[in-house]
């Protein structure tokens, strides 16, 4: 005789609100590295719109994804970004500017 299987029963999944509400939030310590709180105070912190992640209140962009703090204006995001150009440049120009140059020395390969 050919037995059908019985189907599996699957269960329900809480509410996806439910789930989040019960997960422990990340927060960044003093150096800048997330944490996680369980009910720690988050007074002094911002959460990242984009990973949800908390950081010190004086940071303004996301060590984890690199996005600014929420409530920046444009002009503010606008000025950190031409800084941040600004010294990657300046660190470009490390390497490849003629201070960095070899100055010589007085040796040479097969010379007497």
């Amino acid at each position: 005789a050919n037995r059908v299987p019985a189907e599996p029963q699957i269960a329900e999944q809480e509410p996806k609100a439910e789930q989040e509400s019960s997960a422990p939030e990340a927060s960044a310590s003093a150096d800048g590295m997330p944490l996680l709180l369980l009910g720690a105070d988050t007074s002094g912190q911002w959460k990242c719109d984009t990973c949800s992640l908390r950081w010190d209140a004086k940071l303004t962009k996301c060590k984890a994804c690199e996005s600014f703090r929420p409530g920046l204006s444009e002009e503010d995001i606008a000025a950190m970004k031409a800084e941040e150009e600004r010294r990657r440049q300046e660190d470009i120009a490390k390497f490849t500017g003629s201070a960095t140059a070899a100055k010589p020395t007085g040796f040479s390969f097969g010379s007497s």
